[in-house]
């Protein structure tokens, strides 16, 4: 092993810097940020009353009124999120023999929000430096650990940063083709990040690509290991789906109520009647959406994405957007990097045909572009000294961004949007909440 240098242990301090950054995101977090609300009561509701029940509670959530329980007879079956998190976060509470509350669920989660968090710099540093080598791997560390949304997300009791570890995971095993049990992993990574967010469903068209671009085996072998992987991901999948077939007569209720937020959006109006809003879109009206998907939704929320990252990863969005050109025309360089490729392409690809992109889904892509951007930086070819001034830039303005941040938002979270730049629609609907809630002076 070679000596360490100054600049190792200078990005080795900034790692100590961003996992105090983290414990301090967990400690800043003590009120539940939406989606959050409604993991908190599933777990809680799992250990109180044996099964995913929600609430129609007021989305102004504060400690002192998560301490107990919510009645039964105010409670419904859970549908809209998978199941993984909130089981997670009822199994930490039992670990930790906390009491069977809401407020002792929430600080479970913000626990294994912390463990994912921290984590997730480990990985990328690994898989860093398997496909750009040493010196790259730190840089990306260093960047990873100064990012003020990263850290955020690794105390705030949201699932993003374990389904950011849980993508990682998938491009390590991804990369080795001659793996043991390859197919088997992949199908588990990806059932698992599919209990645990819905949207992790992108991980099977990952697979089918990946079998198809990336391997070199026979191709009867390559389909069988893809049919291992979906099979291996719908084996994990059947609890939950039986469960909502039993509940609510549709395996797929989750992703009918998904698919709501869509029509409503696209102006489709509701049949009358019923107990909720209920839609049965003809094949005219399906073809306006998916027109309006790609003409509307994909071009407005891919600017909001490359705005976002362009602050959340300074410098190193540059080279990371010239290095998706180069991958086109090197065939040796995109081969290497397809699995990284694949998760990101199809990870944007669903956050953008959204109507609205949230700023939480760019959890799992910026350790991403991280990544890609350091790795093209390394294959250019230029001296050491440039090298460390790019790297030291990025990492100078993420600490700048980082900073920024902290100051402008009172409660110092960042889990709506963080106020440095607006969301797709030039609004802050999200910010308005916490306002609305309390939480942030009125503007």
């Amino acid at each position: 092993m070679r000596a360490w240098h100054w600049p190792e242990w200078t990005m080795l301090a900034f790692v100590v810097a961003g996992i105090v950054l983290r414990l301090q995101a967990a400690r800043w977090n003590s009120f539940t940020h939406g989606d959050v609300q409604m993991d908190t009561t599933a777990g809680a509701t799992l250990l109180g009353y044996g099964g995913f029940l929600m609430t129609n509670e007021d989305l102004c959530v504060l400690p002192d009124r998560l301490a107990g329980l919510p009645p039964l007879r105010d409670t419904f079956p859970m549908a809209l999120h998978g199941p993984g998190w909130a089981l997670l976060g009822a199994g930490m509470n039992v670990l930790r023999g906390a009491p069977v509350s809401r407020l002792a669920v929430f600080f479970s989660l913000r626990l294994l929000s912390l463990i994912a968090g921290i984590a997730v710099l480990w990985f990328a540093h690994r898989l860093t430096r398997q496909v750009a080598g040493r010196s790259a791997a730190w840089a990306v560390t260093g960047v990873l650990s100064l990012s003020y949304l990263l850290a955020d997300f690794a105390g705030n009791g949201a699932l993003y940063s374990l389904q950011t570890l849980l993508y990682l995971l998938w491009i390590s095993v991804a990369r080795r083709e001659d793996a043991p049990y390859r197919a088997v992993l992949l199908g588990t990574v990806g059932g698992v990040a599919y209990l645990l967010n819905f949207q992790s469903i992108i991980l099977l068209p990952a697979a089918f690509f990946l079998f198809a671009l990336h391997d070199t085996g026979p191709l009867k072998k390559r389909v069988v290991n893809f049919c291992i992987v979906v099979g291996v991901t719908a084996l994990i999948m059947l609890p939950w789906l039986l469960r909502n077939a039993e509940l609510f007569g549709n395996p797929f209720q989750s992703h009918y109520l998904q698919q709501t937020y869509i029509y409503n959006k696209a102006g489709l109006v509701p049949n009358a009647g019923g107990t909720g809003p209920e839609y049965t879109p003809s094949v005219a009206d399906w073809l306006s959406i998916i027109a309006g998907m790609f003409r509307v939704w994909l071009p407005n929320n891919l600017y909001y994405a490359a705005r976002k990252l362009f602050i959340l990863a300074p410098v190193l969005f540059i080279f990371f957007s010239f290095g998706l050109i180069d991958y086109v025309f090197d065939p040796v360089r995109r081969r290497k990097l397809l699995p990284i490729l694949l998760v990101l392409g199809f990870h944007l690809l669903l956050s953008s045909v959204w109507p609205v992109m949230k700023f939480r889904h760019l959890v799992p892509i910026l350790p991403i572009v991280a990544l890609l951007g350091v790795e093209h930086l390394y294959s250019l070819r230029l001296g050491t000294v440039a090298r460390r001034i790019c790297v030291g830039t990025s990492v100078a303005c993420t600490a700048i961004v980082t900073v920024i941040a902290h100051v402008q938002i009172p409660t110092h979270t960042f889990y709506y949007d963080g106020a440095v730049t607006q969301d797709a629609y030039h609004g802050s609907q999200e910010l308005q909440v916490l306002r609305e809630c309390g939480l942030l002076p009125a503007a």
